[in-house]
């Protein structure tokens, strides 16, 4: 009988990262010289079926730490479905289920019932997951738990990522009766021929999982992850990223591609990536608008244990050990829509992508929380007591600093104002190279804001706002939140900052004395 070789490819630097093939978004093809040994490569799986043993074998790989959940409820893998939930034994080792529920799911966190979990063939594929990885217990998402979901999965033995189809009855691929991709194969005489499936990132990427608001956090917070996608399963911990259809030694290890850093960022350098983090949540969407903090509470928990304190999901910070600051220095590139249910100064009350504008720089000591009218609590007192995660019974910020009221204008522009260019540095193949933008202004309602004798600086607006200074230097800048009179508080609308690179001197001065 003929030896059938693996076609693939290989480069004679040890050091080669065989990854790479496998990055691009419609997958590759790999050679390998006849009858040579090699423990990487591209590798047969099957349609219908996944490899477990191997995904024991980086489970047993990666040594993570976990603590036990008191109160904790799961499914008995080894008992009838229709019993349902059961308390959890002491220090049980469970498996996390992370999916998409699709148009079955709760009402909303607050509301759901806490009763049996629902049968579906999500939970029925992730059952046989379970005991196919060596573990009796499995926990579905239950919304009477939801102050604990970010412990529960940073503490499972390992979390399972469905990231396929669009709701809970399309199941886990290669379990069941869902099958994967089939993986094209062509034998030449006594070669064969392997088709090999994009990374997962890309999978993911584009999956319904990762739009989902609720799941952010399930991918951030579970620290061993197994990821189903339509075209394989891959294993994901805090050290290293390795696939069904493409091992590497494990000796090899390496954390995930930047595109999966940025679906599933490392945890242990939270306070590092904090601002990414929640950019990264504010592009996913919700069902219930109420369920914003809710659905992201797990996050603010960890940066509360890397002493990143928050309000509404606003962090606070120490800054340069000598004070605390508030990241209010955020702005939405296209309009929004507004979350009643949430203050206006917090990101969590408006539907759409935040973009980070600078360092955060407004002191706590100039701000307190409370209602409509009176500051119950000074939030720089709370912090110095050591209290890192504030209650948010009350949602009117109070601030003090300078306020300045811009002038509204409706401006026509002629022609020959109409169109302004200005240049920009980009880096074009590792170099940096100047280039010259158009833009071209529209007529209509403008914010003047003086400042000083021959330079306005025009914001485009739709209603009368007010200026509030958050912070101002002669040297970087001025930073202003954007204020609209609504009854008798102010809602915020807006952010700009001002950078005086190339002002003269004087006008630096005179904005500086708003």
């Amino acid at each position: 009988m003929s030896t059938i070789n693996v076609l693939g490819i290989f480069s004679d630097d040890e050091n080669f990262k065989f990854s790479r093939y496998t990055l691009h978004e419609n997958g590759t093809l790999g050679i390998t010289y006849r009858g040579e040994h090699r423990n990487v490569g591209i590798r047969r799986i099957k349609h219908d079926s996944i490899d477990f043993e191997l995904m024991k074998k980086y489970h047993h790989n990666c040594n993570v730490k976990t603590t036990a959940i008191r109160n904790l409820r799961v499914i008995d893998c080894k008992g009838p479905l229709s019993q349902g939930s059961i308390q959890a034994p002491q220090n049980c080792r469970y498996a996390a289920l992370s999916y998409v529920w699709g148009s079955n799911g709760p009402v909303s966190s607050s509301g759901a019932a806490s009763g049996p979990i629902p049968p579906s063939k999500v939970v029925e594929d992730a059952i046989s997951a379970t005991l196919s990885m060596g573990i009796r217990y499995l926990w579905v998402d239950r919304h009477d738990q939801v102050s604990q979901m970010g412990n529960i999965y940073s503490n499972s033995e390992v979390t399972f990522i469905v990231a396929a189809g669009e709701d809970a009855e399309y199941g886990i691929p290669g379990i069941g009766t869902t099958p994967r991709r089939r993986q094209l194969q062509e034998i030449i005489g006594n070669t064969e021929l392997l088709q090999c499936f994009p990374n997962s990132s890309y999978a993911i990427a584009s999956s319904k999982w990762a739009t989902r608001g609720w799941t952010f956090q399930e991918g951030v917070l579970s620290r061993r992850k197994i990821i189903f996608t339509d075209d394989g399963a891959s294993y994901i911990c805090q050290f290293f990223h390795n696939s069904e259809i493409m091992p590497k030694p494990l000796h090899w290890q390496q954390w995930p591609t930047e595109k999966m850093k940025g679906l599933m960022p490392r945890l242990d350098r939270i306070e590092k990536f904090a601002q990414d983090m929640l950019q990264n949540y504010s592009r996913r969407n919700l069902t219930h608008n109420s369920d914003a903090f809710d659905a992201c509470l797990g996050i603010l928990q960890e940066m509360a244990n890397a002493n990143i304190g928050q309000i509404w999901g606003v962090p606070i910070v120490y800054r340069y050990n000598r004070y605390y600051a508030i990241w209010l220095e955020w702005e939405h590139e296209q309009p929004v829509q507004r979350r009643p249910s949430f203050p206006s100064w917090s990101y969590l009350g408006w539907v759409g992508p935040i973009k980070w504008c600078a360092i955060p720089g407004f002191r706590t000591e100039k701000m307190a929380i409370g209602d409509t009218k009176t500051a119950f609590y000074n939030i720089h007192s709370l912090f110095d007591n050591r209290l890192k995660f504030l209650e948010t019974r009350y949602s009117c910020l109070h601030l003090t600093g300078k306020v300045f009221e811009p002038v509204m204008m409706d401006t026509a522009w002629i022609e020959q104002d109409r169109s302004y260019r200005f240049k920009a540095y980009q880096t074009v193949e590792n170099a940096y190279g100047e280039r010259v933008f158009t833009r071209h202004l529209a007529d209509g309602f403008y914010a003047h804001l003086k400042i000083c004798n021959n330079i306005r600086m025009l914001i485009r607006a739709q209603l009368d706002v007010v200026g509030f200074v958050l912070n101002e230097s002669e040297t970087s800048g001025t930073e202003v939140l954007l204020l609209r009179a609504r009854d008798n508080i102010y809602e915020r609308v807006g952010f700009f900052s001002v950078s005086y690179w190339g002002f003269p001197t004087e006008c630096k001065r005179r904005f500086h004395s708003y």
